[in-house]
């Protein structure tokens, strides 16, 4: 399959942030702020992206495979400064999609940013692909965009997700748990991982 995986600037956000909502509406690190019982969840979600990662991809973080197909935001050796002050900017936006005042957003993500490695390394930040695209390698061919910069960098390649069922699919691509838990009580179990050069 041929696949061009290409940097996206702010214009695509829209967009992709929409590719990131329907990919992401059920996750559990994604639904931990978030209210159980609205009407606009999609919209929530969408707008948590949008404005989580427009300076994001102003800063070249962003890369969308296809036609809006699949994003990854692959944070490089060096930008984990970049992605946590991006995160602080944004956070009195997203508290007003959250119900408690975006309380449990800072929970998860302050104690997420905390497990960065104090190494340099690639960070795959968000993986997503268009519900209507999947088992088609989109995301694999992501994921090993970012896996060969860390590879030519010789640096490991890490990230976070909070399914169960992405541990073995990332496991399959060379990634390994090397921490796993909770941010709080009752919040949803995060498992970390690596691959190292």
């Amino acid at each position: 399959m041929s696949l061009e995986i290409r940097r996206a600037n702010r214009t695509r956000m829209p967009v992709l942030a929409s590719v990131l909502a329907r990919a992401f509406i059920d996750d559990p690190i994604v639904r931990w702020p978030l209210p159980d019982d609205v009407d606009d969840l999609e919209d929530r979600v969408r707008s948590m992206f949008t404005w989580a990662y427009e300076d994001l991809a102003d800063l070249g973080m962003v890369w969308e495979a296809g036609d809006a197909d699949g994003v990854a935001v692959w944070v490089p050796p060096g930008g984990d400064e970049r992605l946590i002050a991006s995160d602080k900017a944004v956070r009195g936006r997203l508290a007003t999609l959250t119900f408690d005042s975006g309380k449990r957003y800072g929970i998860i993500w302050d104690w997420i940013e905390a497990q960065f490695p104090d190494e340099p390394h690639w960070f795959l930040d968000a993986l997503g692909v268009d519900p209507s695209r999947r088992s088609r390698g989109i995301g694999s061919a992501l994921v090993r965009w970012g896996l060969e910069r860390a590879a030519s960098d010789g640096v490991p390649a890490t990230l976070e997700t909070g399914r169960p069922e992405n541990v073995g699919y990332y496991e399959r691509l060379g990634f390994r748990v090397v921490l796993e838990g909770e941010p709080a009580p009752g919040g949803p179990h995060v498992w970390f991982m690596r691959l190292d050069p």
